[in-house]
């Protein structure tokens, strides 16, 4: 059975020089997602809902 492409993904998170802020790089597979610099605090909230890296060919994977 094939599964959907997730809606987002996130590509990279990178620690800011500012302590507890990272910047977070959350792709969308609707429109051109910028990078958001967010605390600790969202980075957990996010990291629970979106997977962590894309899939090959996201947002539209190789049909089988």
């Amino acid at each position: 059975m094939d599964t959907p492409p997730p809606d987002f993904c996130i590509v990279s998170i990178v620690e800011t020089t500012t302590p507890g802020m990272f910047e977070i790089d959350l792709q969308s597979r609707w429109r051109e997602s910028p990078t958001y610099i967010v605390s600790q605090k969202a980075i957990d909230y996010v990291t629970e809902r979106v997977q962590l890296g894309c899939p090959p060919g996201w947002p539209n994977p190789p049909s089988n």
